[in-house]
């Protein structure tokens, strides 16, 4: 049947086209064999056939391959097509086209969960034409203009005024690790999409971003949109579209298995190890899989950094390759942090504000055993955080000088991620820097988790108030309002922009009297005027008519009411289950039906996530908060 051509080239010319050789399994080779074998029947070749229409034939042979049609790994990007081809049909009026594609969307095996097992075809066909799905496809279509703009504006114009200062502030080199594709997703009522991810990424990339969290794939074996993502980039951009990209995941054998899946498949080339240090945990796992992580990367070739390497201040950041950075989530909770505002003022060490020694002495110990052994190596990045946003700056500066005592600075950066709560988050970057950590991880807008978190564009903006240079110069910020606004409109579907976002918020350009004009050259502190904002008078108007565009679609979705007895919040990416359940509690969409309070929520909870995180891969965006929706996706749960 392959007497034509040499059936092994074919199978090694294929898996070179999914850029998965290295993580082939058995069960694999054999569907790709019987799919090859299949297309080879359907494609008749004669014996005699020349070699010029050999390879013609190959190439045939190989683009059927290349389309999916066969491949399961990526049934996940057909769903995205199919969907889209369904939507089209949908809004141009082919009804009688549209009933053929979903039929065939039936009987597809996109990976689960699948909105076409979990959701009746008429609902699947209401949310296509929702006004939530108009308006996300025109802010997509937005920011498509938008990076065309900025790549046509290539010449990036001098900054103009900035702060003076000879603080720590105005000399150190910025160092961020972006989490814009993300952090805002974990917020949003409409949770994320693969095509708003690689958007988002397209967005920091111009920023000039080279530390980029990709992926957070903290959701076991389930096919989520973070790996449709990472397939999708990679599709699009190859090994070029993961160049400093980080996958994220917790050290335990099973958090992290598809992770370091992914990183073959994908070739990401670096990882980011979301510990917890509650004493119950293993901290061996941790250990185990810094291991893991340093023999995969030695397979795929990517050298060890010995230390890490200082740029020249006026140089941008290199893209890491081959590192594991390490984010411990809850060290002041752990170690139970009591500083006080005198704390840099006293001579004190930052173990004396810590009540829980004994945690604190089992955490160093820990650090000490990342530094010795040789895997360890591949650590150059030591993050921390504080997840439920009751943290003062200062306690931020603490653990920072508390960490840079283990942790040196010619081996490892320190990072930190500071949660809304106090107020103090933006605070938190600055003081912590000065206590001794290299930068943040964070989004490029606030919006995040349950209250926000200290956005890199507002610590960016701050170090320029003290002077600091290098900003302008490793970073293109003068884009950066419309950057953020697109970023908005793409996670949560609204041109409603916060009041108080200080630099691209509704109240940041209007001025309301003129002492509080920051622009004249006389005053202090003053800076440029649309420093952030540089666009010709041309380019203004075209990106106004954008946005009224999308204005005008949002009138339609109508108000969004927020419930006053409202006590829950579904934000689909990263709401657990049970506190869906609690939401449609609220909203009295449980029904019992014999089983019991806890059971009840149990079901509900899980199978609602399901139908979330289905709706998701689809490229759909829904509002999960909304109570209506709930209402919708209670009865789909009772279908199911």
């Amino acid at each position: 049947e392959a007497s034509s051509f040499d059936l092994s080239w074919n199978m090694y010319g294929f898996l070179g086209t999914h850029r998965i050789s290295k993580a082939i399994g058995y069960h694999e080779i054999q569907n790709y064999m019987t799919a090859i074998k299949k297309i080879i029947k359907d494609v008749v070749i004669s014996p005699n056939d020349n070699i010029q229409q050999g390879s013609e034939r190959k190439i045939t042979v190989e683009q059927q391959l290349r389309e999916g049609e066969y491949d399961r790994s990526y049934m996940g990007l057909k769903l995205i097509d199919d969907v889209k081809e369904l939507s089209s049909h949908l809004k141009d009026g082919n009804l009688q086209d549209a009933e053929v594609k979903l039929n065939h969307c039936m009987k597809q095996d996109y990976p689960a969960p699948n909105i076409f097992q979990l959701i009746p075809r008429d609902d699947i066909k209401d949310l296509l034409l929702s006004p939530d799905q108009e308006f996300y496809s025109a802010a997509t279509d937005n920011t498509r203009q938008l990076i065309e703009l900025i790549n046509m504006n290539i010449q990036k114009p001098s900054s103009g005024r900035i702060g003076t200062g000879k603080s720590k502030l105005a000399q150190i080199q910025p160092f961020i690790m972006d989490q814009t594709i993300r952090e805002p997703a974990t917020n949003t009522p409409y949770g994320h999409t693969a095509e708003l991810k690689y958007l988002s990424w397209k967005l920091v990339k111009l920023l000039g971003a080279h530390n980029i969290g990709l992926s957070g794939l903290f959701y076991g074996d389930m096919y989520t949109v973070e790996e449709q993502f990472l397939q999708l980039l990679y599709k699009e951009e190859g090994k070029a579209g993961m160049e400093g990209g980080f996958v994220m995941c917790g050290p335990g054998e099973a958090d992290r298995a598809t992770a370091m899946r992914l990183i073959k498949e994908c070739a990401v080339p670096n990882i980011f190890l979301d510990t917890t240090t509650n004493p119950t945990v293993r901290f061996q796992d941790l250990i185990e899989a810094v291991k893991q992580a340093d023999k995969l990367f030695n397979d795929l070739g990517y050298p060890r950094p010995n230390k890490i390497t200082n740029e020249r201040n006026d140089q941008p950041q290199v893209a890491p390759v081959g590192h594991v950075y390490i984010n411990f989530v809850d060290l002041m909770e752990c170690v139970d942090l009591q500083t006080t505002e005198q704390w840099k003022h006293e001579e004190h060490n930052p173990i004396d504000y810590m009540n829980n020694k004994e945690n604190a002495n089992q955490l160093v110990q820990v650090f000490e055993q990342i530094k010795a052994m040789k895997h360890g190596y591949r650590v150059t990045g030591i993050l921390f955080e504080e997840g439920r946003g009751r943290a003062q700056h200062w306690d931020y500066s603490c653990i920072a000088k508390w960490l840079r005592q283990y942790f040196p600075a010619s081996q490892y950066h320190i990072l930190v991620h500071a949660h809304g709560g106090t107020g103090t988050e933006h605070a938190a970057s600055l003081d912590s820097v000065l206590a001794g950590a290299d930068g943040i991880w964070a989004a490029f807008i606030p919006q995040a988790a349950q209250a926000g978190h200290n956005s890199y564009f507002l610590y960016l903006d701050n170090l320029m108030l003290n002077g600091n240079k290098h900003v302008w110069q490793m970073f293109d910020l003068h884009t950066g309002v419309e950057m953020a606004k697109a970023l908005y409109n793409l996670n949560f579907n609204s041109v409603r922009y916060p009041n108080d976002c200080p630099i691209w918020g509704m109240n940041a350009q209007p001025m309301v009297h003129t002492a509080f004009d920051v622009t004249s050259e006389s005053d202090w502190r003053s800076k440029t005027a649309d420093l952030y904002h540089r666009w010709s008078d041309e380019d203004k108007k075209k990106l106004y008519e954008m946005q009224e565009r999308l204005a005008e679609i949002e009138q339609k979705i109508g108000n969004r009411v927020f419930e006053n007895y409202q006590q829950h919040r579904v934000a689909p990416l990263v709401t657990d289950e049970n506190n869906i359940a609690m939401r449609m509690a609220e909203l009295k969409l449980l029904k019992r039906q014999g089983r019991s309070v806890g059971a009840t929520r149990k079901l509900y909870g899980s199978l609602a996530k399901k139908i979330m995180i289905a709706t998701m891969n689809a490229g759909l965006r829904v509002n999960y908060d909304d109570a209506k929706v709930l209402k919708k996706v209670a009865q789909w749960v009772e279908r199911s």
